[in-house]
């Protein structure tokens, strides 16, 4: 599977580009599902 919003420049040395952006994404999407989920909470479960 290719990213493909994300630059390819040629070579094994891309992956060094792409994983980091990545892994920034997904911990940024992490993060705002895991704060909507916690308001969504009844304030007697937090």
């Amino acid at each position: 599977m290719e990213l493909k919003f994300l630059p390819s420049p040629p070579g094994a040395e891309s992956l060094w580009l792409a994983m980091p952006i990545a892994e920034v994404l997904t911990a940024l999407y992490a993060a705002s599902a895991m704060g909507r989920y916690t308001r969504a909470l009844p304030l007697s479960t937090r």
